[in-house]
């Protein structure tokens, strides 16, 4: 697992719980979902461009991974929030690791946000099992797209192996992933989506 150390303000070190910040649920995917991503250099390049947006005060990621054919990140945005420009910031950072794959984005992303007092054991965990099974997959290391921030994986660790009863946004986002032709039944498929849920 990757950690990067980050002195943060006690207000930014979020529990299990909601935080006065919003926290989003954000998936950013492959254009026709054309697998490439995974790779050491481009895991690299996305920790840094996750750490730049930090230290550029857009955002705090609480937990993320990168997958071949696509990105999932839980970030507590800071303020003022303008998630488009964030997600244009972030894409802008990672475009040319992408045109070296011969990759482009979608022009879509996918963003459900976080209630007040919505647990995020749920997120949590998905994001989590994505790792599990991309290790089963590759026996030989430990899947280095992983990320979870210290203060998160302090709560987080003793339940990475719990129960957990998705809720209905997440499965339904756990369905759209495997099969993206599928039709979403809230319609979220604008530049400027609304939330999930």
């Amino acid at each position: 697992m990757t950690i990067i150390p980050i002195r943060e303000p006690e207000f930014l070190r979020p529990s299990r719980w909601s935080t006065p910040h919003e926290d989003h649920f954000l998936t950013l995917c492959i254009n026709r979902r054309e697998p490439g991503l995974a790779t050491p250099r481009f895991n690299s390049e996305f920790h840094a461009a996750t750490h730049l947006l930090t230290l550029e005060r857009h955002w705090q990621v609480r937990t993320a991974i990168v997958l071949p054919q696509q990105i999932h990140l839980l970030v507590t945005l800071r303020e003022p929030a303008d998630m488009p420009a964030v997600v244009d910031r972030f894409k802008d950072c990672l475009d040319l690791s992408l045109q070296r794959a011969g990759l482009q984005w979608e022009r879509n992303y996918y963003n459900r946000h976080l209630h007040p007092g919505e647990d995020h054991l749920p997120p949590f965990l998905y994001i989590f099992q994505q790792r599990r099974q991309t290790e089963l997959s590759n026996p030989v290391e430990k899947w280095p797209g992983y990320y979870c921030a210290e203060g998160d994986w302090t709560w987080f660790a003793p339940l990475t192996r719990s129960a957990c009863q998705f809720p209905g946004w997440l499965l339904q986002w756990r369905l759209y992933a495997v099969n993206p032709s599928a039709r979403r039944t809230d319609g979220v498929r604008s530049r400027h989506p609304a939330p999930l849920g």
